[in-house]
């Protein structure tokens, strides 16, 4: 007959070991992977069927010429999104005799247009790492960047 094991002492209830903080996170982090994937595994065929009748919608708009449709059971309507993106692939950019393409083109572009579209086409925002080794060369970010730091405490396993 297998031993039982002990019952927790009250002191290493209310103060556990780092040894047991780190088994109890493993074992919380293992059970919660394995439920999140067993989850997703029963959700599948409900998130595949889904698909199929949104596909199947879109071909009886397509078939039937319309934008929306209303039902006593709802409306379907059609929305086309615009997905953009840098790239080598886009238009190029001429300036001062030279071609330029991806990204080079689109900060020419904005820079010579920045009044009327340019100011609008553009998102700034720092890099990370190229903020962190800038501050690690002079001590202080760069102009127009504030930053913080946060500590936080990483389980790796043995």
């Amino acid at each position: 007959m297998p031993k039982k094991k002990p019952e927790p002492t009250v002191d290493e209830v209310l103060n556990p070991t780092v040894d047991q903080l780190i088994t109890e996170h493993n074992q919380i982090d293992d059970w919660l992977k394995s439920e999140t994937k067993r989850f997703a595994e029963h959700c599948k065929p409900y998130k595949d069927r889904l698909e199929v009748i949104g596909n199947q919608l879109l071909a009886l708009s397509n078939e039937q010429k319309w934008d929306n449709i209303k039902t006593d059971a709802g409306t379907a309507y059609r929305s086309t999104l615009l997905n953009v993106s840098v790239s080598e692939e886009g238009a190029p950019y001429s300036r001062d005799g030279r071609e330029e393409k991806g990204r080079d083109a689109l900060i020419d572009f904005c820079m010579d247009n920045w009044d009327t579209i340019g100011n609008d086409l553009l998102l700034v925002s720092a890099q990370k790492d190229a903020t962190k080794r800038y501050l690690e060369e002079h001590g202080a970010p760069p102009p127009g960047i504030k930053t913080s730091w946060f500590t936080r405490i990483n389980i790796r396993r043995s």
